[in-house]
């Protein structure tokens, strides 16, 4: 055999031998391909609802726009609760209603609503408020669930701005929703002021309209969470006043240049005799209630450190409004809390 016969063969037998390789490959490669799972695509979600959950924190948003009248249910959630245990759920709505479209305000009621399908734990945050067009406003409350039994708690929001015949009818606007559910470790209290509200606070007058005790030697924590929401109406009209089947504005004392205010947040370690002896924080908020605003949800936040050695054994915490006028503000029952809860 000649040297040039014997390289062709050898050449021959080398792409016979790649091929046969290549066949093998392609063989187990189709096979496997046959049996691993294949991934089917899904319906996309009914629900445009963005829900993020951790091993402690549920959290909802969802973007929405609608014309007036409106009814409009958004941030649909659900979450597991054990009986005996507490949970903090907050609500915050930015609203926008949008330039250029009709009425110089926006009436809009909205609302956290919870409920749980065994009926152990329900509740429900949220306000009323006139929106002016073209402001951006964000409003905020919360509430503290404590299931009897072991439940699943479904939770939505809901906004209303009903009335047809409204100078904001067919007016567009955006509601930028989130809540959040937190399990509670440690004390929760919430006060929704049966005791006291609702109330007009005269022009001039300073008026505690929400308040807990606390002893501090049972509490775990070395600081505290304070959050407390009030729904106000200014005396600029009597409408929009009435709650408990009565009007809270009285006809002689409406002033349609409503009612500016401070808002205060306090407090105080107790001696034995009620009396304060200790200043641990005080947060104040003053803004102005006007005719065109009307009435609104107005909150505010701290953050408490209680010391381990006091001059006392209680804690007072009290929600205050002091109204400079010149209208009287009402400070409703329904929708006003104040929300206690040890900081982890």
């Amino acid at each position: 055999m000649s040297a040039e016969n014997h390289t062709r063969i050898e050449l021959t037998k080398r792409w016979g031998l790649a091929l046969a390789a290549l066949l093998v490959i392609l063989i187990v490669g189709v096979v496997l391909a046959l049996h691993e799972p294949s991934e089917i695509p899904m319906p996309p979600d009914e629900s445009s609802a963005n829900s993020s959950h951790t091993d402690r924190d549920l959290v909802v948003r969802e973007d929405v726009e609608a014309v007036v009248p409106a009814t409009v249910r958004a941030a649909n959630g659900e979450f597991a609760v054990k009986g005996a245990e507490s949970y903090l759920v907050e609500l915050e709505i930015s609203v926008t209603k949008l330039a250029d479209t009709p009425g110089a305000e926006m009436y809009l009621s909205f609302s956290l609503n919870c409920s749980g399908a065994e009926g152990g734990a329900s509740g429900s945050a949220g306000g009323t408020q006139n929106f002016i067009t073209g402001e951006f406003y964000a409003v905020r409350n919360q509430m503290v669930l404590e299931p009897t039994v072991d439940d699943a708690v479904t939770c939505n929001v809901l906004l209303t701005s009903p009335n047809p015949e409204a100078a904001a009818a067919g007016a567009s606007f955006t509601a930028d929703i989130q809540w959040r559910m937190t399990p509670i470790e440690g004390m929760a209290v919430e006060d929704a002021g049966e005791d006291r509200l609702p109330r007009a606070v005269s022009p001039g007058g300073r008026d505690v309209v929400l308040s807990s005790t606390t002893d501090i030697r049972q509490l775990n924590a070395s600081s505290l969470n304070l959050l407390t929401s009030l729904h106000l109406t200014t005396c600029s009209t009597v409408n929009g006043s009435r709650e408990n089947s009565k009007y809270w504005c009285n006809e002689a004392h409406v002033d349609e240049n409503g009612s500016t205010y401070d808002l205060i947040l306090r407090a105080d370690v107790l001696r034995d005799d009620g009396t304060p002896c200790a200043e641990l924080s005080v947060s104040t908020n003053t803004s102005h209630l006007d005719q065109n605003r009307h009435h609104q949800v107005v909150s505010l936040r701290d953050r408490v450190n209680v010391p381990k050695d006091t001059c006392g054994k209680r804690l007072r915490i009290t929600v205050i409004v002091d109204n400079e006028g010149p209208a009287p503000l009402i400070v409703h029952g329904v929708a006003s809390s104040l929300v206690i809860v040890e900081s982890q």
